[in-house]
């Protein structure tokens, strides 16, 4: 087995840290946006329940599909 010693302050790993943490952001935003979008097109779930989630959750949202 291979050990390897990271050091956490070298600038090179440091960037890909970040790089992918930036990545997994991106990846669960997309996810809960596209979540989102389902309910606001599912039947039974109307603008009131939409804006009251937006509300309850804090989200910056400017316009619900209706």
């Amino acid at each position: 087995m291979i050990s390897l010693k990271i050091d956490p302050l070298n600038p090179i790993y440091l960037k890909g840290f970040n790089d992918g943490y930036e990545a997994g952001k991106k990846v669960a935003v997309d996810y809960f946006a596209d979540g989102f979008e389902k309910l606001q097109n599912t039947k039974g779930v109307g603008e009131k329940t939409i804006r009251k989630m937006i509300k309850a959750m804090d989200l910056p949202v400017d316009e619900v599909k209706e």
